[in-house]
Order: C-alpha cells, then sequence, then structure tokens
C-alpha cells in the first residue's frame, strides 16, 4: 500500500511540474492519468484496512465584533474594545496635541508681549534716569547759584552795614591877628590842623589816624611821615571824633601849606581798611586846604 502512495505522489508530482501540451497530445495525457488512478484504486482495495482513530476537535468560534463597548469599559479579551481603546487614545492624543499647539501659541505670543513690554519698561527707565540727570543737573545748577545769592546776599550785608569812616572837616586854625603888624601874619607859627572823622556807616569802627602838617617848603614824601599811633579808639555810628595837630614851619618865602592824613580802622567783620588823604593850599597865604591825592585799600585789622 505504501508503494501505491508513492507511485500516486511522483504521477501527481509529474503531472504537476509537466509543461502545459499543446492541444494535440491533451488526450493522450489524459488517459494516461485515469490509468494510473485505477491503478491506485487497485492498490488500494487490496490492501488490508486499518481502523483509524478520529479525535473530537472543539470549534474554534472568533471574537464577537459586534457587542458593544462602552467607553470606560476595560475588556481586555474584546477586540472590539481595543480599537475602540486605540481610537480614544488617538483622538486624546491629537486632542491634547491641538491645545498644546494652542497653548504654546499663546505662550509664544506673551514672551514676545514680555520681551516688548520689557523693552518698554527699559526706554522709559533709561528716560527716567536721563530726566533724572537732568533735574539733579538742574537741583545743582540751582544750589550754586543759591549758594552765590547767598554769598552775594553776604557780601552785599556786609557792605551796608559795615563801618565807613571818613572825613568830616578838616581845617587849619589861624594864629590871633594883630592889628598892631598884619604884614608878618604869616612869618608867625602856632598854626594848627583840625581834623573831625566820622563813622558814616552802621556799625562801629575801632580807629587809630595821624596826620602831619607842614608850612613851607617841598611836600612831605608820605614814608617819612610816621604811622598812626596811640591807642584805638571804638567810633560808634554816625559819631565823630575831633583831634589837632602842630603845623611844622618852614621858612622861605612863598609858602604852602601841605597835610597828609592816615586813616586805619577795622569793621566788626574783621576787616581792616585804610585811608590817605593829601591836602594842600592854592596860594600862599591861604588857609583853604583843598585834596590832591586820595587811596583806599584793605589793611591789616587795626590791633586792640
Amino acid at each position: 500500500m505504501v508503494r501505491a502512495l508513492i507511485l500516486a505522489s511522483l504521477a501527481l508530482a509529474l503531472l504537476g511540474v509537466s509543461p502545459a501540451p499543446k492541444q494535440e497530445g491533451q488526450n493522450q495525457q489524459g488517459n494516461a492519468a485515469s490509468e494510473v488512478g485505477d491503478r491506485a484504486e487497485a492498490v488500494r482495495s487490496d490492501a488490508p484496512q486499518v481502523p483509524r482513530r478520529v479525535e473530537s476537535v472543539e470549534p474554534i468560534h472568533p471574537p464577537e465584533i459586534t457587542q458593544d463597548c462602552q467607553r470606560t469599559e476595560d475588556n481586555r479579551k474584546s477586540d472590539l474594545c481595543a480599537q475602540w481603546k486605540a481610537a480614544d487614545s488617538a483622538f486624546d492624543a491629537a486632542f491634547w496635541a491641538k491645545w498644546s499647539f494652542v497653548l504654546g501659541m499663546i505662550g509664544t505670543f506673551g514672551l514676545f508681549a514680555t520681551l516688548y513690554y520689557t523693552r518698554a519698561a527699559v526706554r522709559v527707565a533709561q528716560e527716567a534716569t536721563r530726566d533724572a540727570d537732568t533735574a539733579l543737573e538742574i537741583a545743582e545748577r540751582n544750589a550754586n547759584a543759591a549758594a552765590k545769592g547767598v554769598i552775594v546776599a553776604q557780601e552785599t550785608a556786609k557792605h551796608e552795614l559795615r563801618a565807613y569812616v571818613g572825613v568830616k572837616e578838616i581845617e587849619l586854625s589861624q594864629p590871633v591877628q594883630s592889628p598892631i603888624r598884619p604884614q608878618i601874619l604869616a612869618r608867625r607859627g602856632g598854626e594848627f590842623l583840625n581834623v573831625t572823622l566820622k563813622n558814616y556807616g552802621k556799625t562801629p569802627a575801632v580807629l587809630t589816624f595821624h596826620a602831619a602838617a607842614q608850612h613851607g617848603g617841598k611836600p612831605p614824601r608820605p614814608k617819612s611821615l610816621p604811622k598812626p599811633g596811640g591807642a584805638p579808639q571804638i567810633l560808634q555810628p554816625g559819631r565823630s571824633i575831633f583831634r589837632s595837630f602842630p603845623v611844622k614851619e618852614i621858612e622861605g618865602e612863598d609858602r604852602l601849606f601841605f597835610v597828609i592824613l592816615r586813616i586805619f580802622y577795622t569793621d566788626i567783620y574783621g576787616v581792616g581798611y585804610g585811608h590817605r588823604l593829601d591836602y594842600s593850599t592854592k596860594k600862599p597865604g591861604s588857609f583853604a586846604l583843598q585834596c590832591t591825592h586820595e587811596k583806599e585799600g584793605v589793611h591789616p585789622p587795626t590791633p586792640q
């Protein structure tokens, strides 16, 4: 029987792999095949029959795909639920991807808006800094102007309130005239220089002064005269002080009077002032003094 099966298999193999014959040889091939089939059938009929045991096989049922699957149901054995799970996951992923894109765009827009407003704030801060610098410069200029104004006000107050000592009156005292011999009047001594000083300021002054008078000769040199001496005196505002000085006589013709007056005083601010005044007469025999030179300056304070 085994041989018959082998022969039948070979015949079938030969029939399966042989090329398709032409229309003329198809009948012969069919006859050969039928003979082989008859022989195989005879072999099978002659062979002894062997009983066969057939086991029962349970039928395989495909999964139910028409049964409904709820959204929250977690059925691991349901193909439909698995497909719905995949679809829901894809939908959720697409949903959150869309909102992630939207939120990303909003965040990007917010970032650009933040950068824009930050830049604007920086510009405003820079402008404010420039304005602050300008305000500081203006304040500094105002402070300097105010300081200068205070200095000017102080100087103005000093000039208004300081002491001003000047000559109120200066004259030569004439000797007593003699009715007997008036022609020798100019040759007699005894003339005196009377000087009256006054404080024209608003505050007291510490004062010293000296005068030198000469009748005849050449005008004296200022360096040859003694400096003001004596104890300093306080001259109140609006008050006057009087002093007489002898006149030095020098023999000669066409004699003139020459006077040099030196005044030194200190005001309440501790500033010392000095005056020098030169006087002379215009013609011989005249006692009218006229100022020929005046000089004023700042000197060390008068010692007290």
